[in-house]
């Protein structure tokens, strides 16, 4: 029953973050593009997640998780270029160097996509009689890890005022 409790909040969360995105888009707020993709990153990562949670067989909770993992992959990138806009700091964020910091998520999903292949991402993942899956590290989750925390640290370091 725990994760019935998990399953219910995320789709919760994905159902206000689709809301409020969906209130943004009726607004035509052209400055809020990439709070926009930021939201809808982040109720498809808490809905696949929720489907990870519901779904019975492994395949079908790899295919969710991968989804889930996707979005976390693009989420941080979403808000450091939202804090850009937002903050009026555009030039920072030329499409050169919106491509600069494509890199690392894109080879976080070559990496998500080939992990059965190797084990740069996870190591030893498991079906746990819970229902979550269970996994060791690999040594690149960790530069993804890294990533995702320098852009957030980032985006909160432009968005505070002084």
């Amino acid at each position: 029953m725990k994760t019935d409790f998990y399953i219910i909040s995320l789709f919760l969360a994905a159902t206000i973050s689709l809301a409020l995105a969906l209130r943004f888009w009726q607004r035509g707020a052209r400055r809020g593009f990439y709070f926009l993709l930021l939201l809808i990153s982040l109720a498809i990562g808490a809905s696949s997640y929720a489907m990870e949670l519901w779904g019975s067989q492994e395949s079908v909770k790899f295919i969710w998780f991968v989804i889930k993992f996707l979005c976390s992959v693009m989420a941080p990138l979403f808000w450091l270029a939202f804090v850009f806009q937002y903050t009026e700091k555009r030039h920072r964020l030329e499409l050169k160097r919106f491509f600069v910091f494509l890199i690392v998520p894109i080879i976080t999903l070559v990496m998500l996509l080939t992990s059965a292949f190797h084990s740069g991402m996870f190591q030893n993942l498991e079906l746990q009689e819970s229902g979550f899956i269970a996994f060791n590290y690999g040594p690149y989750y960790w530069v993804h890890v890294a990533y995702m925390y320098t852009m957030f640290i980032a985006g909160d370091g432009y968005y505070s005022p002084g």
